[in-house]
């Protein structure tokens, strides 16, 4: 097995120029404040910072079929944050009334958990 003592010219300019400079009494602080800069320029945008993105309508032509898309989504998509329905312990699901009780679709009762939370999301507003 041959191994190279020589080290590439990027070890060379790091080792030789770059560390000095970062590491001399003028850069130190100069870096430090740059970096403190930077941060506080990105968490003053970042509550903001989802408006900078550019709208997918607006890279459309006007006639473009996927307008009508994205229009309906802005529309009719409505998403909330998500909402989790716990059913405490004691509920029997090996039974088929008791799966009944929860599941949601055809041959399920008109009154189960699903159901009930298809119907409540028919009304957003209570």
């Amino acid at each position: 097995m041959i191994v190279s003592t020589s080290h590439s010219w990027l070890h060379y300019a790091v080792a030789n120029y770059l560390s000095p400079v970062i590491l001399s009494g003028w850069a130190r602080p100069c870096i430090i404040i740059i970096s403190l800069a930077w941060i506080c320029f990105a968490a003053s945008i970042l509550p903001n910072g989802l408006h900078l993105i550019l709208d997918q309508k607006l890279s459309m032509p006007t006639d473009s079929y996927m307008l009508d898309y994205f229009n309906a989504l802005n529309n009719d998509l409505r998403v909330g944050p998500p909402v989790y329905f716990v059913i405490t312990e004691g509920h029997n699901f090996t039974t088929l009334d008791g799966q009944n009780q929860v599941c949601g679709g055809t041959g399920c009762y008109n009154t189960s958990l699903l159901e009930k939370i298809s119907a409540a999301a028919l009304y957003p507003n209570r």
